[in-house]
């Protein structure tokens, strides 16, 4: 298949959290191994950006993003039709039933999903392996925890505790940690779904915030209001404030809020029937 070595028109974008997300796309698209490479199919594709690389990268291909909101879905045409895409389709669907047929796809992805579908993840596994064709890939990724680690959940988790209990904000503040896997349950999991794991990454990446505004922007855009479940607007919006002014102090002290993340990424293959 021919391939282009310049990833795609996401480049331009001149956000630095763009960039910071592209990176990440390209490392795990970087993941794959042989075999055929025309059919994509991004299960929670968000922004349409690893199906957009996908086919720039893989000029003969053409990729479909599933997302289960509307929202993100019109976010990501308009941002298509800006750069001038036209070989990634969209669809609205849930991961865990797949508007699909079966053996649809050479390649599929599920990044930093599973969270999001708890305790559904085996069943959201399941699927993507009926989608792949036999020998077909499915690079999966997720964000891991780790005993004794110190890292993106545990931290932010920590921080909402702590500005729930200093604002005296009544009612339990979700974790999101309590929904991370551990690398051990990831590879499970994967085999329970019939897929075979060729290769599995860790990939460790930390991230500085330069303010609390710039935390809570990338929190609000990544999780879609977790953190304030259960909350009306006034307490979402107390809350909010005192998260950024504790990020806020921390950046006064040290200069930027570091934040270390630990990834998984695992390259699996549907087993012949």
């Amino acid at each position: 298949m021919s391939r282009n070595d310049g990833l795609g028109r996401a480049d331009s974008h001149p956000d630095r959290q763009w960039q910071t997300h592209l990176n990440a796309q390209r490392t795990i698209l970087a993941q794959l191994g042989e075999g055929s490479r025309r059919r994509f199919i991004d299960i929670g594709c968000g922004e349409a950006t690893l199906a957009e690389l996908f086919v720039s990268t893989y000029v003969d291909a053409t990729a479909v993003g599933v997302d289960l909101y509307e929202d993100k879905l019109r976010s990501a045409l308009r941002r298509l039709e800006q750069v001038g895409i036209e070989k990634v389709a969209l669809v609205q669907g849930d991961a865990r039933r797949l508007p699909l047929g079966s053996d649809c796809a050479d390649v599929a992805a599920i990044v930093a999903v599973l969270a999001w579908v708890h305790p559904c993840e085996l069943e959201t596994l399941c699927e993507a392996r009926r989608i792949l064709t036999p020998g077909g890939q499915l690079l999966l990724a997720s964000m891991i925890r780790q005993r004794g680690v110190r890292q993106f959940t545990t931290i932010v988790d920590s921080l909402f505790r702590r500005a729930a209990r200093e604002t005296q904000l009544a009612g339990p503040v979700p974790s999101f940690t309590a929904r991370s896997l551990t690398i051990s349950r990831l590879q499970s999991l994967a085999a329970s779904a019939g897929l075979t794991i060729e290769a599995t990454n860790i990939w460790r990446r930390g991230r500085k915030y330069a303010s609390g505004e710039e935390l809570i922007t990338v929190i609000e855009r990544a999780m879609r209001g977790f953190y304030w479940q259960g909350k009306g607007p006034e307490e979402t919006s107390i809350l909010r404030a005192r998260v950024i002014g504790l990020v806020d102090a921390e950046v006064r002290i040290a200069g930027a809020f570091d934040i270390p993340q630990l990834n998984a990424i695992l390259r699996c293959r549907k087993r012949p029937a």
